[in-house]
């Protein structure tokens, strides 16, 4: 009898140690998921201040005078291998020759004018999995917008 519950109370015993360890390993799992998920959401909103900032730049080089950038401003599907991103640009008032319609606002307040809008959007790549269906390379997708008003 002594030795049919020693042996009932040892295999209890590694049961439940062994449940112990699992939700341990679990938990660790959810926590290194979610710091990585956190790591790459500071990663998209970096590329989209950069990209902001890239875009300023190249407004700024642009010759108004041949008329309006064209929309993206910027876009780099190659950057890097998570991440897809695009600029695009709104301009308040008239600026040069540039009097696309779709690109340009008509203002009233001359305090308006020179006023540039640009939307940032940053994505995470996708990859095309076994069965021919689109996928993010991540576990959840990221994705990151931006919308930023400049004064030229």
């Amino acid at each position: 009898m002594k030795r049919g519950f020693s042996l009932l109370a040892a295999i209890f015993f590694v049961v439940v140690i062994s449940s112990l360890g699992i939700l341990a390993l679990e938990l660790s799992m959810a926590s290194m998921r979610q710091t990585t998920e956190i790591y790459l959401r500071e990663q998209a909103e970096l590329l989209g201040q950069g990209a902001t900032e890239m875009a300023m730049l190249e407004i700024f080089n642009h010759d108004f005078s041949k008329g309006c950038p064209s929309n993206p401003i910027i876009s780099d599907q190659n950057f890097n291998d998570i991440f897809d991103y695009s600029v695009y640009v709104h301009f308040f008032g008239q600026i040069g020759n540039c009097d696309d319609s779709e690109l340009v606002t008509d203002i009233q307040t001359p305090q308006s004018i020179g006023t540039v809008r640009l939307d940032v959007f940053v994505t995470t790549k996708t990859k095309i999995n076994s069965e021919g269906e689109e996928e993010s390379i991540t576990p959840n997708p990221i994705s990151f917008y931006k919308r930023t008003l400049q004064k030229l």
